[in-house]
């Protein structure tokens, strides 16, 4: 029940991060549509991406902040790579446009991974 609330808690910083940029850039002005948009996005990125990284991560005995905060990144650049890719040979995107989304999208990633390990983080010393 733990990994579960963790699992649903750890996107909601990256999604109220989104939402920030969204409406100070003026991109789209409602952010709970862009918080939930977002928080589904990371939650499918978690289930398949994420839950394999995690195991490796445990696997290796990487248990930093930087370990879960790259192990974050890498879960939304996987999808985000081909999806930029996409973005500039179907419908024009320039090459910095494709690129600010990847980083962005991986920042998001970093963001959850790194929340997630606070919320792993707290239990432990709960216990200790």
């Amino acid at each position: 029940m733990k990994e579960l609330i963790r699992f649903l808690l750890a996107p909601l910083p990256a999604s109220i991060a989104a939402a920030c940029i969204s409406v100070a850039t003026g991109a789209y002005p409602w952010p709970l549509s862009i918080v939930m948009l977002v928080c589904l996005l990371l939650y499918a990125a978690q289930l398949v991406f994420g839950f394999p990284i995690c195991l490796l991560l445990i696997r290796q005995a990487r248990r930093s902040a930087a370990s879960h905060a790259i192990g974050g990144f890498a879960m939304t650049a996987i999808p985000a790579a081909p999806y930029a890719i996409w973005g500039m040979a179907e419908h024009g995107q320039t090459l910095t446009s494709a690129a600010v989304f990847f980083w962005l999208m991986g920042c998001y990633g970093a963001l959850t991974g790194f929340t997630y390990w606070l919320l792993v983080r707290g239990e432990l010393r709960r216990r200790a």
